[in-house]
């Protein structure tokens, strides 16, 4: 791990930052995981076809 981010470090942020910095961390959260919510709900769109077919057969 980079030192600059080792556990003895304690960082501060301005309270007048705090929710802009929450909608930037939640808006590249969202970004990096888009690629794995589209896959998921692929996948929960065919497990629900296959049990709709099980459950015909």
């Amino acid at each position: 791990m980079h030192r600059l981010f080792s556990e003895e470090q304690k960082y501060e942020v301005k309270p007048d930052l705090t929710e802009a910095i929450k909608i930037e961390l939640e808006s590249t959260y969202d970004e990096l995981n888009k690629d794995s919510v589209e896959r998921e709900a692929i996948l929960r769109r065919e497990l629900s076809k296959l049990t709709k077919d099980i459950g015909n057969a």
